[in-house]
């Protein structure tokens, strides 16, 4: 019983950090309508960047934690999300911006050893990739980036279990790959036909 509590609070502390990923979505939704993005053009080219930003500051700063001293949030989505639709500088914005982030919170200094190899290698992995994935149709995107966001979990998952010895359920860790992966899917799928 106690495992399946935690299980629900794990699952909804992740749909709200899903939500804080669609959220910024919307709002490029709606200066889209507005046409505000097209008055500014300083704001047309950094717009999905300072989003993303947004996003991942909103998920970093209500992470769920199963008191082992790190934090777990879905800040790889907007992270992904900002590398593969952003401009080519945008890939080491985020990386530093997330780093500098994960640095102020705090916590076990595991977490942020965990957060510096798995965004470092995600950024060099999308900065390769981005070029490529502009020119593929939606079906092939979304095929990608699910495939991209499942490497960044595995990443995580291999350096926390094996390099610092983290010891969650696989339970855990299932949910997690579960809701990160449809979480990428959808995001992806709501920024294509946004733009």
């Amino acid at each position: 019983k106690r495992s399946g509590a935690k299980m629900a609070i794990i699952t909804k502390d992740l749909l709200i950090n899903f939500l804080f990923i669609l959220l910024p979505l919307f709002l490029l939704q709606m200066f889209y309508l507005l046409k505000i993005v097209y008055r500014i053009d300083r704001l047309k080219d950094n717009l999905v960047t300072i989003l993303c930003m947004v996003s991942i500051t909103l998920c970093m700063l209500f992470p769920f934690s199963l008191g082992d001293g790190l934090f777990w949030d879905l800040r790889r989505i907007p992270f992904i999300i900002g590398i593969l639709y952003g401009r080519k500088n945008t890939a080491f914005v985020l990386l530093l911006f997330m780093l500098l982030i994960r640095f102020l919170l705090g916590g076990q200094n595991t977490g942020i050893y965990i957060s510096f190899v798995t965004f470092t290698s995600m950024t060099i992995i999308l900065s390769l990739v981005t070029r490529y994935y502009v020119k593929l149709s939606l079906g092939k995107k979304l095929w990608v980036s699910g495939l991209l966001v499942l490497l960044s979990t595995l990443i995580t998952y291999f350096t926390a279990t094996l390099i610092f010895s983290v010891r969650l359920t696989l339970d855990m860790w299932r949910e997690y790959f579960i809701i990160t992966i449809l979480g990428m899917l959808l995001a992806t799928l709501l920024i294509e036909v946004i733009r």
